[in-house]
Formats: C-alpha cells, sequence, structure tokens
C-alpha cells in the first residue's frame, strides 16, 4: 500500500542494484521508491557474513538509492582480527573509498554512515565511549580525504553495535555521534520508543546550545 501521503517513514534491509531486469527473489529500488520506501540499511554485517555481500556490491546499491531518492544507510566497520592487528584505519578507507565509488559531492550529503564495528555486534556492552568517540573522529577524517570537508561536515554519522537502554544516553551524548543504529534493542516497542526519546532529548540540546530553531 502506497504510504506517501502518510506521516509514517519506512525502510528496507536490503535492496537490488538494478531497477528492473529478470532477477528473480531480488526487490527493484525502482518499485520500493513508488511504494514510498525512504531509506535502506546496506553493507550490514550479517549481509556480509551469510550471503558474501562486498563493498562493490554495496557501491552498486548506494548509486541505486540515490538513483531512486532512496537514503542509503551504509555500514562501515571492522572485525576483531582487524582491530587486534592494527588495520582499523585502513580497512575504513578501504569500505569508504570503494562503497563511496562514483557518489558526487552533492549526493554525498544525502548518504547517512553507521560505524558498527563488528566485534561489538550482539554483545552485552557496546564499545566505549572514549573507541566511540575516536573512531567517528577517525572517519569524519577518511570522509574528508574523499571529499569537500564542507560537503562531508553535513553527513551524519550513526553508532551501531549493541546500543541498548543502559547505554544509549551515554552514547548519544558524545558529540561526535549524530545517532544510533538500533536492532535488537529496538525489536522492543517500548524500549524503542525510550531509545527515540533519549536521541530526541539530546537533539534539543544541541539544537538549543547551537541557537538554532527546530
Amino acid at each position: 500500500r502506497n504510504i506517501l501521503n502518510k506521516d509514517i517513514k519506512i525502510g528496507v534491509q536490503d535492496l537490488f542494484w538494478l531497477d528492473t531486469g529478470s532477477f528473480a527473489g531480488e526487490v527493484s529500488p525502482l518499485m520500493l521508491s513508488g511504494l514510498g520506501c525512504d531509506s535502506a540499511y546496506l553493507g550490514h554485517s550479517e549481509r556480509k557474513l551469510n550471503f558474501a555481500e562486498n563493498d562493490e556490491n554495496v557501491n552498486k546499491k548506494v548509486l541505486a538509492c540515490i538513483r531512486n531518492n532512496i537514503i542509503p544507510f551504509v555500514f562501515i566497520g571492522e572485525t576483531m582480527e582487524e582491530l587486534k592487528n592494527k588495520m582499523t584505519e585502513k580497512v575504513l578507507f578501504k569500505q569508504l573509498k570503494t562503497i563511496l565509488a562514483g557518489v558526487s559531492a552533492e549526493d554525498i550529503k544525502k548518504l547517512v554512515i553507521i560505524y558498527e564495528p563488528r566485534w561489538a555486534i550482539g554483545q552485552k556492552d557496546s564499545a566505549s565511549a572514549a573507541t566511540i568517540k575516536s573512531m567517528h573522529l577517525k572517519t569524519r577524517e577518511l570522509l574528508n580525504r574523499l571529499y569537500d570537508e564542507e560537503k562531508t561536515g553535513q553527513m551524519r554519522i550513526l553508532y551501531g553495535g549493541s546500543v541498548n537502554l543502559d547505554n544509549i544516553e551515554e552514547i548519544i551524548n558524545i558529540y561526535e555521534v549524530d545517532g544510533i543504529g538500533a536492532a535488537r534493542a529496538a525489536m522492543d516497542p517500548l524500549n524503542f520508543i525510550k531509545m527515540i526519546r533519549a536521541a530526541e532529548n539530546e537533539a534539543l540540546k544541541r539544537i538549543t546550545a547551537s541557537g538554532s530553531h527546530v
């Protein structure tokens, strides 16, 4: 049912990179756009682990989203092995460079990046506040290597990876974090509402501090 005229935003967890063709089982981004789809998760670690998704395919899907006015929420993050071998910066830069290939400086503002360290997924605790802050700063720095800082400054970088009611306030209060990507904890609607309220309160604080208007 088309909900374009409703005050509801909907997104998908994946889509195909071509609008039309004989690709049984895949979902067309053109069809999703016509149904009122607003956004899409792309490159989630479970897609990479279970369905052999790679960054080149994620790039095709990013371009498909832009072409169809769907906001791409793109996941990046390192594994525990990469972390231990101090390869995080190299890994993230390669991911970003590949995923964003062919995305113009104007279109880059339409993307949302979700930094989700793969070693923190499904754990009781998320990464430490210090780690999250430093990695968001690093992600912003890496984006600035690829695009003009004025353009990347308008991008949002969210944090994902074992975000829950116990740690969301600490995470969302980190200035470098522009929002959170909640998964398991958001499956409980009451918890999800409380998490939304925590994010909303932090947004209002930042608006007030900047002197901006809602």
